[in-house]
Order: C-alpha cells, then sequence, then structure tokens
C-alpha cells in the first residue's frame, strides 16, 4: 500500500484527507491550509483525563437545567369551547371584500 502521509480533519468543512506527503495540508474539498488553523480541541492526554472531563461538562450542563427549568403550575388548564357558528371569520370559498 503506498504511503499516503498524515491523516487530516480539514477545520473548516470537516473533510478528512491525507496530505500525501505534501508539507502544507490543503483540504481538497474548500481548500484550506490545517497548519494556518490551530487545534480546536485539544487532545486529552488519557482515558481519565478524558472521563474527567466528561463528568465537568455533565455538571455544567445539570447545573444549566436546574437554573433555566421554568416553573410548572399544579393548576389544571382549562379547556376553551369554539363557537360553533363564528360570525367574524370568513367561510369556506368566500372572498374578502373591499
Amino acid at each position: 500500500m503506498p504511503d499516503l502521509g498524515k491523516k487530516h480533519d480539514c477545520p473548516s468543512c470537516g473533510t478528512k484527507f491525507y496530505d500525501l506527503g505534501k508539507a502544507e495540508p490543503i483540504c481538497p474539498k474548500c481548500g484550506v491550509n490545517v497548519k494556518d488553523h490551530p487545534a480546536a480541541v485539544p487532545a486529552l492526554s488519557s482515558q481519565a483525563a478524558r472521563r474527567r472531563r466528561k463528568a465537568e461538562l455533565a455538571d455544567e450542563g445539570a447545573l444549566l437545567e436546574e437554573e433555566e427549568a421554568p416553573e410548572v403550575s399544579d393548576e389544571p388548564i382549562e379547556a376553551v369551547a369554539e363557537d360553533e357558528d363564528d360570525e367574524g371569520g370568513l367561510k369556506h370559498g368566500e372572498e374578502l371584500e373591499e
């Protein structure tokens, strides 16, 4: 199998591609130079670090849910009955008079 070089993910369009051993990894789909863009998310070094980060994000999400939760009333919602003969609206097929 030929050497395809290093695998890259385009930070602009998300396309995965190999640099084919070239010095500048340029996305074949959108033309962005991958070296010009900083890494979006730094790689976590260990499984334990990934677990800690996941737990931190879960804690932040739980805090946001608690803060943004709307108050719910225990009172039942009353249904509003529509009038069977609504004089104010147009009947099917009628046109608006000017």
